[in-house]
């Protein structure tokens, strides 16, 4: 989409929306990478109250859909209507493309250490597995 705005003389000076022909849920687009890996995602899914009480957790874990308690979804309607000729390419294409683009520019080096959101995923198993309802 960026390239098809930026490469032609009618999109300079045009803001447009940028964003996909259909509407994918957090969880679906951290799947969508995760498959290109072979793997499943453990999604934990911690409230944010819980995570405030850790301090500066925000900071560590660059939290900001936190920040928005509503979902968001951008108009592409200008851009299909200026582009209409324009396909999108598969998510999950998209992602296979993006990974190898990393893996070629040597970013992706191995399994990620443990990590400070390894702690808080275990953290809230535990704690949650405590509930009494």
């Amino acid at each position: 989409m960026i390239s098809r705005i930026v490469l032609e003389p009618r999109g300079i000076g045009t803001a447009y929306n940028l964003a996909y022909d259909s509407f994918m849920t957090h969880d679906a687009y951290v799947n969508a990478f995760v498959a290109v890996f072979s793997r499943a995602a453990d999604i934990v899914h911690i409230p944010h109250d819980a995570i405030e009480q850790c301090g500066n957790a925000d900071e560590k874990l660059m939290l900001h859909s936190h920040k928005v308690f509503f979902p968001s979804v951008f108009s592409i309607e200008k851009f299909t209507r200026h582009y209409p000729d324009f396909q999108w390419t598969p998510f999950t294409e998209a992602s296979l493309e993006t990974v190898r683009e990393f893996e070629r520019a040597g970013l992706l080096e191995g399994a990620a250490p443990h990590t400070f959101e390894d702690d808080m995923a275990a953290a809230w198993r535990n704690a949650s597995g405590r509930f009494r309802f």
